[in-house]
């Protein structure tokens, strides 16, 4: 079947592509000479929490060379499983290193695919890295009904 004839959101959420060099390359951009820091922005074009994150850890792994690195940046999300990386951003935001945000876009029995199961809805991460980080850094949550047409 044509690639044409399938649905763009469709090839969006089955066709993965994941950069595995990634932390690597980041660490070599850090180390070169005359990089001048500047805070990095994870999550901006995609969640940096996918489903396939769950198994790869590339997520994990650039916020393990931020920390050995003491780089500023901050992380959106919509996905609960910013928890399991609770270890790492709580140090980082005591040194002001991180600022976490939550983007909670619809209700949770709307779920867009590859979000977190209404259960686990990002809310409830939210307010533990809230707790973790309430005197370190800003973190927040933010939400916004669904536009309707």
């Amino acid at each position: 079947m044509p690639i044409s004839t399938f649905r763009p959101a469709w090839i969006f959420e089955t066709r993965l592509f994941a950069k595995t060099n990634a932390p690597a390359l980041l660490r070599r951009e850090f180390a070169r000479r005359g990089y001048t820091p500047s805070p990095i922005a994870l999550g901006i074009n995609t969640d940096a929490y996918q489903p396939l994150e769950r198994r790869l850890q590339l997520t994990r792994k650039l916020i393990e060379v931020m920390q050995e690195c003491r780089h500023p940046f901050s992380l959106i999300t919509k996905n609960a499983l910013v928890e399991r990386d609770l270890d790492l951003l709580q140090p980082l935001a005591a040194q002001h290193l991180v600022r976490v945000h939550f983007s909670v876009t619809t209700p949770p029995r709307t779920c867009p695919p590859g979000s977190s199961h209404a259960r686990r809805r990002p809310t409830r991460a939210c307010e533990r890295c809230v707790a973790c980080t309430r005197r370190a850094c800003r973190s927040g949550c933010s939400s916004r009904r669904p536009f309707r047409g």
